[in-house]
């Protein structure tokens, strides 16, 4: 039947490749800081491991295009390239590790640059701006400088969730999240990574655990291991830091 062609579709467009790197690298003058990655996804949410200094930001930022400088190999989201200005706009959302916000801006104010930023249609944005700020339980009229520091890691996190765009790259989303909203995150994410490729650089259990398909490991500047969570967690008996010494255990033996 019609119906029972389009959920085939649908499936085979889950399982199809959207985001492919290949031999990507980035060096700082002389020195080599990220080393042929290369990685295929499928659509849903992807967690990026690896310790300090791994290259995990590196590569996000690489991506999302921070680092023009010094950067070689390919990248590409259902045949675009993603490293030029034209082929990124309108497909990445990018939160980094840090996000800062002028003390005297109002979070509405801060959504609705966003939605100005991801070239959300003029008459819808300030309702989206709204929508969101709901959904993140965020109150609109409250200045920055009033915030916590867990709000304003929420209110970054909205940001990013006015767009719709079918490439985001998350750096450390639940970090400096408050506990009672980090189930709210991790929903919202997974509801992203229904019709989108997301990408998080992740330690927490919960994230990979509970939400990610695949784990990819980052260690000294190369992609170690790229696989199921379930497998990998499993390698540490359910620990993540368990689980990524024993993948670079038996990658150095």
């Amino acid at each position: 039947t019609m119906r029972d062609a389009a959920v085939a579709q649908l499936a085979n467009d889950e399982m199809a490749t959207a985001l492919q790197v290949e031999n990507l690298s980035v060096s700082f003058g002389q020195k080599s800081v990220l080393n042929g990655i290369t990685f295929e996804l499928p659509i849903g949410v992807h967690a990026l491991v690896g310790s300090n200094a791994s290259g995990k930001s590196t590569l996000l930022n690489a991506l999302a295009g921070a680092h023009r400088l010094g950067v070689t190999g390919q990248a590409s989201l259902w045949g675009t390239d993603l490293l030029t200005r034209s082929g990124r706009k309108g497909r990445i959302a990018f939160l980094p590790q840090r996000s800062e916000f002028p003390k005297r801006t109002t979070v509405q104010e801060c959504l609705d640059y966003a939605a100005w930023l991801y070239r959300v249609p003029k008459a819808e944005r300030r309702a989206r701006s709204r929508s969101i700020a709901t959904r993140f339980q965020l109150h609109p009229e409250a200045r920055v400088s009033e915030l916590s520091g867990g709000t304003i890691a929420r209110v970054a996190l909205a940001q990013i969730w006015v767009s719709s765009t079918p490439l985001t790259l998350l750096d450390e989303p639940v970090a400096g999240i408050d506990t009672e909203f980090r189930e709210l995150i991790r929903q919202e994410v997974s509801e992203r990574g229904k019709e989108s490729v997301v990408l998080m650089a992740t330690h927490h259990h919960g994230d990979i655990a509970k939400i990610c398909d695949q784990v990819l490991v980052m260690d000294k500047g190369r992609l170690v291991h790229q696989g199921d969570s379930g497998s990998f967690l499993e390698r540490g008996d359910g620990d993540v830091e368990a689980a990524m010494h024993n993948v670079l255990a038996t990658r150095r033996s």
